[in-house]
This record gives C-alpha cells, sequence and structure tokens, in this order.
C-alpha cells in the first residue's frame, strides 16, 4: 500500500481539526455551565429539558399568582377592617342619637357626621388595586363600583359592578378568588329581622315601628300586611296578599308588642285616624339606604313635634342593620382571612415543588467542571501530540535520501 505525502497531511489535518473542535466545544461547555451545547448532544435529555422548563415556568407563573392574589385580598381586608370601624361609628352615633335630652343642634352635629361618614364610606367601596382596578367591581375592574344615583345628602348609591367572581389559578388543579362582590358586601345584606316596616307618607301622626321581626318561622308565610287605624287607638291589619282580615279595631297601646302569624311587631308614637304602616318580608337591605334613614330621621326630629317615638323606631331599626352589615364584613373578612392563610401554605408547596424541579433540571444541564476540566486537560493533550506528531511527518521527503 502507497501513503502520498498529501495523504499524511490531509490525516493530520483532519486529526487536528477534530480534535481542536473537541477543545472548543470543552472550552464553551466551561464557559456556560451546561452539558450539552445543542440538542442533538442528548435528544432525550433536550425533550425532558424541555417538558421540566414548562412546568418550572409554569409554577412560576402560579407563585406571580399567588403574589397579586395575596394583595388584593390584603386590600380588601384592610378595606373591611375601615368599613368595619366606621360602621361601629356610625352605630354609636345612633345609640347617641337615642337620646331624648339632646338638643336641635346635638342632632344637626350628629347627622352631619353620618353625611360625613357616608362620603368616607363610598371612597372606601370605590377603593382600586395595585393596577388601577376597582376592588369591588367584578369582572367590570375598569368602572367604578358605586356611584351616587342622584344628588344632596340623601342621595343614593347604585352598584354599577358585575357579579362576576374573580378567581386566579394557583396550581394545576386549584383557583382562588381574589376578591368579593361589592353587591353582596354592601347591598344585599340580609336582613337580621325578616321584616321591612314602612310608614305610608300621608300619615299624620307620629307613629314608627321599634321592633319588627319573626318569632316562629313555622307560622310565617311571607306575606304583605297593612295596618290601617281606624281610631287613633283601633286598628285593622290585613293580609294584602291573601285579601284576608287578621285583626279587627284591634287596641292600639304605643310600645305594646302585636303579634301575629309568626311575627312581633312594636309601635311606638300616636296614630290619628287613617294612618298606616305597611309590614312585608325584608330579605335584604342597603347599607347606604340605612344610613339615610338614619339621617332623614335626625333632620326631621328637629322639624317634627312629638317626634321621639318616630325617631326612636327608625334609630332601633337602623341599629339593627347597622349591625348586620358589620357582621357581614366581618364575615368576609374571616372569609378573606382564610383565603389569604391557604395561599400562603400553597405558595410553601409551590416553592418546595420549583425546588425539585430545578434539581432535576440542573441534573440535565449542568456541567460537572471537574471531570470537564480534566477531559480538557486531556484533549489538549492529545492535540499537542498530534502537532508534534505532525511536525515530525512534514519533514520527511524522498529529497532527503537523495543527498
Amino acid at each position: 500500500m502507497r501513503v502520498s505525502t498529501s495523504q499524511l497531511f490531509q490525516h493530520s489535518l483532519r486529526s487536528m481539526q477534530t480534535q481542536q473542535t473537541k477543545l472548543a466545544d470543552l472550552q464553551h461547555q466551561i464557559a456556560s455551565g451546561q452539558k450539552n451545547l445543542r440538542p442533538s448532544d442528548n435528544p432525550a435529555d433536550a425533550a425532558r429539558s424541555l417538558n421540566l422548563q414548562q412546568v418550572v415556568d409554569q409554577t412560576q407563573q402560579y407563585q406571580s399568582n399567588i403574589n397579586q392574589a395575596q394583595g388584593r385580598l390584603e386590600l380588601e381586608d384592610t378595606v373591611l377592617t375601615d368599613v368595619t370601624s366606621l360602621l361601629q361609628r356610625v352605630k354609636d352615633l345612633a345609640l347617641q342619637a337615642n337620646n331624648g335630652s339632646l338638643s336641635s343642634a346635638d342632632m344637626s352635629a350628629i347627622s352631619q357626621e353620618v353625611v360625613e361618614r357616608k362620603e368616607e364610606l363610598l371612597s372606601l367601596v370605590n377603593t382600586r388595586d395595585a393596577n388601577g382596578d376597582f376592588l369591588f367591581s367584578g369582572f367590570k375592574g375598569r368602572t367604578q363600583a358605586f356611584e351616587k344615583s342622584g344628588s344632596g345628602d340623601l342621595a343614593g348609591v347604585s352598584f354599577q359592578g358585575d357579579q362576576g367572581i374573580r378567581e386566579i389559578q394557583v396550581s394545576p388543579s386549584r383557583r382562588v378568588k381574589d376578591a368579593d362582590s361589592g353587591s353582596d358586601l354592601f347591598l344585599n345584606v340580609a336582613s337580621p329581622a325578616g321584616v321591612a316596616v314602612t310608614a305610608s307618607v300621608n300619615n299624620g301622626g307620629t307613629l314608627a315601628a321599634s321592633t319588627a321581626f319573626i318569632t316562629d318561622v313555622s307560622l310565617q308565610t311571607q306575606n304583605r300586611y297593612q295596618i290601617t287605624f281606624n281610631t287613633p287607638t283601633q286598628f285593622n291589619l290585613v293580609d294584602t296578599t291573601t285579601a284576608t282580615t287578621v285583626l279587627v279595631n284591634s287596641t292600639y297601646v304605643s310600645g305594646k308588642a302585636i303579634e301575629f302569624d309568626g311575627l312581633k311587631v312594636v309601635l311606638h308614637g300616636a296614630a290619628q285616624v287613617g294612618d298606616q304602616l305597611i309590614l312585608e318580608p325584608s330579605v335584604k337591605q342597603d347599607v347606604f339606604t340605612s344610613m339615610n334613614k338614619f339621617i332623614d330621621a335626625l333632620a326631621a326630629s328637629s322639624s317634627i313635634s312629638n317626634s321621639n317615638a318616630r325617631l326612636s323606631g327608625v334609630l332601633a331599626e337602623s341599629i339593627t342593620e347597622f349591625d348586620a352589615t358589620i357582621s357581614k364584613s366581618i364575615e368576609f373578612q374571616t372569609q378573606v382571612g382564610g383565603r389569604l392563610s391557604s395561599l400562603a401554605s400553597q405558595s410553601i408547596e409551590n416553592d418546595a415543588y420549583l425546588i425539585q424541579l430545578k434539581t432535576s433540571l440542573s441534573k440535565i444541564h449542568d456541567l460537572d467542571y471537574t471531570a470537564a476540566i480534566s477531559q480538557l486537560t486531556q484533549e489538549s493533550m492529545v492535540l499537542q501530540a498530534s502537532q508534534a506528531a505532525f511536525m515530525k511527518v512534514e519533514k520527511i521527503s524522498l529529497f532527503d535520501f537523495l543527498r
């Protein structure tokens, strides 16, 4: 077999180029800290690495979602704490106003504070989160949750958001609410009494209900009733839903309970002929309407003579309604606390899972520097040997034998 000088040179060149490529790859591995520089280096590890990285990215997004949810829930907790304190103050004012010795100036001062507290409450329920979304607007985050539906101190308040329940994904199989419905919190609060008593606007007396509640649920009909006074001391009570007369010419005594169909009503004040009261089921109540009713009663107390009984009835009803809203606020605050606790636990679980995932990725990706540097030293020696051998080979020539 003949071996030409050209073949020797080509073989030596290919050997050195191969060795230089190995060295370059090792140097790149050491510089990057990665075991595999290309998917083709280890297709199985590349596929597994891609799947693990997707799970890592997903879990990190869950952690980001948890941080966002925690921020909104902590803000809601703060708002509900402020709402509870505010309503407790308004309730204290109602208890203070239920004092016959207060002057008109005192009533006016209380009324003015309640007006200011109502404005403060409206500001609280329209709180925005860190992203500028209204906290209690549901899915309509860019729409102000509550707006005045009129003008003046007795302006009503309407809900502009929706009933959408905002939930956020915090694990592959778990979603958590990051806010509550403003309507459920502040407008649709269950009435503790279950009965609403409304006096006719045409009444000439000072009649008002100080107490109205359910005494026996099994007897309650959920019907609507009307009390009409035939004389200042006698009245008829009619079930207007069934057009049935329940009481005829019943004697009225201020402060004495009237009981029927599982209901109990206590009226105060003086009645005039033709005065009427409407009794109907009260399933929900509106805290802003309760405050307006309180403000209106305080204003009326300074202009209507012998109005203490009417004011006392309104105040008793208002105190009950404020208590219900305070209880609702505390109930939601407890739920928020529970969600925050569960998010903290989920965050710990996600962190532990991330550590496992990144450990697995490290085993696939990360370079063993000791082995790589040893191999680099070895391959460098091989390259140097190849270069030395080539230096010897290139000096071999037939002309050396013709001298």
